[in-house]
């Protein structure tokens, strides 16, 4: 197939349904007009809902557009997945109560094969149809689909509530062999599983039943006037005809990324902070240029947090000053010609956009300063508590100033600390020890721990997720932390050695709230297991003796995964995580709730 890039696209695509009858309808504002329920236009057909709950009539049955749209419902995927962004286009064709089935169909399979428009190759093509919706099956093996190349799915019926629903089409692109390593992809797509060669560039549906409550679908009316509603992603569309592996390696992106290296430290090899800024300066440019603004509150605070993600993530690329402002240009520069009123906004965003990050970077400031004066007034060991935000909770970075490829050890939500060396974390490109731990932390600052040997200073322990609580102890003189615990790690089970015949008798199961209750057959019943003040507290009582309370300090000198090590002026006691066993039931189960009831 030839190369298209993102304008040629748009314009084929114009071209192909104004030459089938269609008026072209300029894509709506992001910012939804007269309709209080949505805080974006997040559809191609959202500004034509009008039309086709008939409380509008428009003034041509057939509509085609390309709509600029924003969803943030699934932002933690950005980045991560190839084709996931906040900010996309959707390419449409519409027929409000003109043609339907028939000729939707017909006119997609044209478009994508015939070489006066896209000249996809037929055998590139796959579709799927709902289960019971013949009609389409038969049309699509009329207009010359293979029928092998047609999947039935349950799956493909559009509904939402009660009102105007019905089957859908959905048509697919083959990747080929390249992204189907192991020769299972099309069983996967049959089965509506996750895969990588068969990419979904369209959907279709038909919408031609009236749905209604406590009535099976089989048993759903035929709507009197029946619609034609459809969406094509332009970006997927760019990554096919651009023969690139992902949406960020598409014209959409690629000069918005490159001008992201330049700011940066670091350069590119598909890191995730470059994804999430260039996807989220395109959102935050559209939006500011179509009349949105930062607030605290609706789709203000949706852009507040867009850009504050957005500077986090520089810094994790090394870029410290004011640098969104910088790359709103790109955006204009690579959409000016299918929105060319984004040139006269330019300036104006750019204002905006730099205005907003010198407060958030001011806050930022502010917040690191009251932490270390924090720190530094915590004295004889007392515990600071932090609790690690959702995404970017924990990235480890390099100590060096370089412009070297960052070590890989960004864990996003969660990290399985259990199989990391604790007393060498990694080595940057140049040489020189990675040995830096950066949190995001509930007060929205970001604390950066240098730690040193293990030995030395404590460690990192536990399997760190976004949600979980950390106790941040200072050593004596302050000048770094002496142990950084995961109090999410000291919930569950443990069992010590018997000292007379070492078997595994003698233990506890720490619950939510720091709850603990005897696995064993001791006299001993545990109350309380709970981190204070630097150290490790246990209350207590023997049953058969005064049953009074007994509590007990030991300085805590491990935590882990799979050890408890803790001392007193005497003894050390060590612990090791139980394994299930049959005769102890099973390990407890905690909720993710329970790390916010737990007590330090």
């Amino acid at each position: 197939m030839k190369y298209m890039s993102h304008d040629d696209i748009r314009n084929t695509w114009f071209r192909f349904f104004t030459q089938k009858g269609h008026k072209i309808y300029e894509s709506a504002p992001l910012v939804p007009i007269n309709d209080d329920s949505l805080l974006w236009i997040n559809a191609g057909v959202t500004p034509l809902k009008k039309y086709f709950d008939g409380s509008e009539t428009p003034d041509s049955k057939r509509i085609v557009n390309i709509q600029k749209c924003i969803r943030t419902n699934d932002i933690e995927n950005v980045g991560i997945t190839k084709r996931h962004q906040t900010f996309f286009e959707m390419m449409g064709n519409f027929s409000v109560g003109d043609y339907f089935k028939e000729e939707a169909i017909a006119f997609a399979f044209e478009l994508l094969t015939s070489q006066d428009y896209f000249a996809i190759p037929k055998k590139k093509i796959y579709v799927t149809v709902y289960t019971d919706d013949e009609q389409a099956k038969k049309r699509w093996i009329e207009v010359g689909l293979d029928e092998d190349h047609i999947v039935p799915l349950e799956e493909n019926f559009w509904e939402i509530g009660e009102g105007p629903c019905g089957p859908d089409s959905e048509i697919f692109y083959d990747r080929g062999d390249g992204y189907d390593p192991n020769g299972d992809a099309f069983e996967k797509f049959q089965k509506d599983e996750d895969q990588e060669r068969y990419v979904e560039i369209w959907n279709n549906v038909f919408s031609q039943l009236n749905s209604k409550e406590e009535v099976a679908r089989k048993d759903y009316k035929e709507l009197p006037s029946k619609n034609i509603d459809t969406g094509a992603g332009l970006e997927r569309w760019c990554c096919i005809f651009q023969d690139v592996d992902s949406n960020f390696e598409t014209d959409l992106f690629k000069p918005i990324m490159k001008h992201i290296e330049e700011l940066s430290k670091f350069e590119y090899v598909g890191q995730k902070e470059y994804k999430i800024i260039a996807d989220h300066i395109r959102a935050i440019t559209f939006a500011l240029a179509d009349g949105a603004a930062f607030e605290n509150v609706g789709r203000g605070y949706v852009l507040r947090r867009l850009l504050r993600r957005s500077v986090r993530f520089g810094k994790n690329i090394g870029i410290e000053c004011p640098f969104m402002y910088k790359i709103v240009s790109d955006v204009v520069d690579v959409m000016k010609d299918a929105y060319p009123y984004l040139k006269e906004k330019r300036a104006q965003v750019e204002s905006i956009v730099l205005e907003e990050e010198k407060l958030f970077l001011k806050t930022l400031e502010a917040g690191e300063r009251r932490l270390k004066t924090t720190i530094e007034e915590r004295a004889m060991k007392k515990s600071i508590i932090f609790t690690i935000v959702a995404m970017a909770a924990l990235t480890m970075m390099c100590g060096c100033n370089s412009k070297t490829k960052p070590v890989p050890f960004d864990y996003g939500d969660s990290a399985d600390w259990a199989n990391i060396d604790p007393t060498v974390y990694g080595v940057c490109g140049d040489g020189t020890s990675m040995n830096t731990l950066q949190l995001i932390t509930d007060t929205g600052d970001t604390l950066q721990l240098s730690l040193a040997q293990a030995e030395e200073n404590g460690q990192i322990f536990g399997g760190l997720q976004a949600g979980d609580r950390l106790a941040v102890i200072p050593a004596a003189d302050n000048s770094e932390a002496q142990m950084v615990i995961n109090q999410t790690t000291l919930l569950g089970n443990w069992v010590m050695p018997n000292p007379i015949d070492g078997s595994d008798e003698v233990g506890m199961r720490i619950k939510e709230g720091g709850i603990a209750e005897s696995i064993d057959q001791s006299t001993i019943q545990y109350k309380t297991w709970r981190l204070t003040r630097g150290k490790l507290e246990i209350v207590l009582v023997r049953e058969g003796g005064s049953e009074e309370e007994e509590t007990y300090l030991y300085d805590l000198l491990k935590l882990g995964p799979d050890s408890l090590v803790f001392k007193d002026a005497e003894d050390t006691f060590e612990y090791g995580r139980q394994r299930p066993k049959e005769e102890y039931g099973k390990d407890v189960v905690l909720e993710e709730s329970s790390v916010d009831d737990f007590r330090m």
